[in-house]
């Protein structure tokens, strides 16, 4: 069997040159399949409490209106476009253990190794993967069943009691929910498959009708048509070039660089912490990793979760400024924005953490390159 360094405690850490790679791009994206089925929920809970804060009360209820509205299986909006990112996972890895390789030759502590690795990995990685989730989380607010985005308008008939109440938002605020609601039903903003009218009603005030090709009435905002992976891509390139694949990209980037950086350097820091203290020795590894994992995802996700509204915001509204949207968010929730979704950014996170650094180190045991 090839050589293993030795941590400063009794586990060993095993290297990128102790690896069969073959195995290891095998074995880990059937992992990773598995660990994705897992958290997805909870990812697309927090996209939509992120950009919709308005429509739920709280996570649970987020999760309760869903479920009742559009069914279990919208848990998964996005799911399979999603997995497209296993190949990326691939990416993410190879490139954390190869600079973790080399930020060793500068006498860095593990936690600054780790830091310094998982930075390096987040930001190769984001050039493969933010297509894949401007598109994935599109698809997650698609068709939600009478919830719309925050602030994001609906089609509705006129009626007596709100025929009175016209509302009159600013032209910026009118662009901005339109697009939002072009997200909610995709294609209903097309300009070559809609147009809106105002029509009188007889109170005087006006009400939207939405028309297509030869006049015929659109569905309600209560039946959005769902568009697919493919359908939304050839619809933002088609509009706004690749730019549009790639909304959020710089904020992606000051977004998952310094969280892929703490979860690392924290989990680094905590697995060191474990193997010097003389009352864990007696702990079983699986169950320390899994400590170190979840309390690093907890770190991670705390610290980032403002950067995080921000990205989801700009990658599904298709803002080009971060600084308009975080202006916005203020005037919409004050500083309560920077905890929008983090409750349920946590559920995912801390159990993720869990089970992704068990099954990387797996993985890697299983992955041992023999001579």
């Amino acid at each position: 069997m090839a050589s293993i360094d030795i941590d400063a405690g009794q586990q060993q850490v095993i290297g990128w040159d102790d690896l069969d790679k073959r195995k290891l791009y095998v074995i880990g994206p059937a992992f990773s399949l598995g660990v994705r089925a897992l958290l997805y929920p909870p990812m697309l809970i927090k996209t939509r409490l992120q950009v919709q804060n308005c429509a739920y009360n709280g996570t649970a209820d987020a999760f309760r209106q869903v479920v009742k509205q559009e069914g279990f299986r919208a848990l998964y909006k996005g799911f399979p476009t999603n997995c497209i990112g296993l190949g990326v996972g691939q990416v993410y890895i190879t490139t954390y253990e190869v600079s973790r390789k080399h930020a060793a030759k500068f006498g860095l502590s593990h936690g600054w190794m780790n830091f310094v690795a998982g930075a390096a990995a987040s930001t190769v990685s984001q050039c493969f993967i933010v297509p894949i989730d401007v598109v994935t989380q599109l698809q997650m607010v698609q068709g939600q069943g009478g919830h719309a985005s925050s602030g994001a308008p609906t089609v509705r008939t006129a009626s007596p009691s709100t025929a009175s109440q016209p509302v009159s938002p600013s032209k910026q605020e009118q662009r901005r929910l339109l697009h939002t609601d072009a997200v909610r039903q995709p294609g209903a903003a097309l300009p070559e498959m809609q147009q809106q009218q105002q029509l009188p009603n007889k109170s005087g005030s006006s009400t939207v009708q939405s028309t297509t090709g030869g006049g015929a009435a659109a569905q309600s905002s209560s039946t959005p048509q769902v568009q697919t992976a493919r359908q939304i891509a050839a619809h933002l390139y088609r509009t706004e070039g690749v730019r549009g694949l790639y909304r959020g990209y710089f904020a992606s980037i000051l977004t998952y660089v310094p969280s892929s950086a703490i979860w690392w350097a924290s989990y680094g820091v905590l697995y060191s912490y474990t193997q010097s203290a003389s009352a864990l020795s007696s702990v079983p590894t699986p169950l320390v990793h899994a400590a170190c994992g979840s309390s690093a995802g907890l770190v991670a996700s705390l610290t980032t979760n403002p950067l995080d509204v921000v990205r989801t915001c700009m990658q599904v509204e298709g803002s080009r400024s971060g600084w308009a949207v975080v202006q916005r968010l203020w005037r919409e929730d004050g500083h309560r924005w920077m905890a929008r979704g983090v409750m349920a950014r946590i559920m995912s996170a801390v159990p993720a953490g869990a089970v992704i650094i068990t099954s990387y180190e797996t993985v890697k045991r299983l992955c041992i390159r023999t001579s």
